[in-house]
Order: C-alpha cells, then sequence, then structure tokens
C-alpha cells in the first residue's frame, strides 16, 4: 500500500519534510517508514466491529486551495491503496 503512496507526485518530498522537522523537535521516530511513509499496526479486539481499521494522518484543517488539492489527493490515494490491498488479501 505504502509503495502506491511513493507514487504520489510531491508526497515523498513532502513526507521527508514532515519527518525531519518531526525529528528536530521530538527526536527519534516511534515508528516505521515504509517507502518514506509513516506506518504503525495494531491489533485491537473489538467483537462487532470492522475486522480493519484505517487511521490517516495530514494536517488538513487549516490548509486552502493547491495545498487543500494535494492533502486531499493523498487522502484519497490513501484510501484506494487500502481496498486494492484488501481486496487483495481477501482474493488469496
Amino acid at each position: 500500500m505504502s509503495a502506491a503512496l511513493a507514487e504520489v507526485p510531491g508526497l515523498a518530498d513532502y513526507n521527508a519534510r514532515q519527518l525531519a522537522l518531526y525529528q528536530r523537535h521530538a527526536g527519534a521516530l516511534p515508528f516505521e517508514l515504509v517507502h518514506g511513509t509513516a506506518c504503525a499496526v495494531s491489533e485491537v479486539e473489538r467483537p462487532g466491529t470492522a475486522p480493519v481499521t484505517l487511521i490517516t494522518e495530514f494536517p488538513d484543517e487549516t490548509v486552502h486551495g493547491e495545498a487543500f488539492r494535494f492533502a486531499h489527493t493523498v487522502q484519497m490515494r490513501t484510501v484506494l491503496a487500502a481496498v486494492a490491498a484488501w481486496q487483495s488479501l481477501a482474493r488469496a
């Protein structure tokens, strides 16, 4: 899934800048990087809920114009990649 995100124009550079800021202020990364995208996987038992939950983080609350379109594209491509990955697993 993160390989598909690496294809989003500008995302790799954006992530690199955000990760550098994070490290400058918070130190070592507490998560894994996969294709330059921060990833964390956890298992939580919640009977009666969806088998998988995708949580994304993107600082999109205060952006407008081109920055908003970029944020929307990243979120959209993330969901599409997750659906493709899930369908691939379901067929296996």
